[in-house]
């Protein structure tokens, strides 16, 4: 970042608007990712896996709520998005298959994790640090949503009996 660029951060309506951008983006980014996680849900069949896949859904759903109630402090609530707008994808999600769901859900959530990180950053310079520490810990969680996601993949690919898989519990 330039030296100009630093300046004008440093003037609190620029570093306030962008502040809200960013959080905006986030919240797309976070209800992107719930909405390719239910389309993943719909896929497997397999019922040994819905209960990950709900529990992740859950934690997501708090995720848009924490970012929502940040949005409300700042006087920004914004309407819910179009349901049908085009998300991010980086893969063709068509197979029925639970490692083929599970691959792209890592994926996702990796590219979530990405993007949050650049969120981060942004919000450091721009010296919100309640935002920040929202989405440090979001991050958190994302990083153990990645967790179990790879280990689930790990325990199809190994033909794992899913009774000793890892069960989820509740976080955020």
């Amino acid at each position: 970042m330039s030296q100009s660029q630093r300046a004008v951060i440093k003037d609190p309506t620029v570093a306030a608007q962008r502040t809200l951008l960013v959080l905006e983006r986030e919240l797309m980014d976070t209800l992107a990712l719930q909405s390719q996680l239910r389309q993943a849900r719909f896929r497997l069949d397999d019922t040994r896996f819905l209960s990950l896949v709900d529990s992740l859904d859950r934690e997501l759903v708090t995720f848009v709520e924490r970012i929502r109630n940040r949005l409300d402090s700042w006087g920004q609530r914004k309407p819910a998005p179009d349901p049908n707008a085009p998300f991010w994808n980086w893969f063709k999600n068509d197979s029925d298959q639970p490692s083929e769901q599970f691959r792209y859900l890592v994926s996702a959530y990796v590219r979530y994790e990405k993007r949050t990180l650049e969120a981060i950053e942004n919000l450091e310079w721009y010296g919100d640090v309640e935002s920040w520490n929202l989405l440090r810990s979001i991050l958190g969680y994302i990083e153990r949503c990645l967790c179990f996601l790879e280990v689930y993949l790990e325990g199809l690919a190994l033909n794992t009996d899913s009774r000793l898989m890892p069960q989820w519990t509740a976080t955020a």
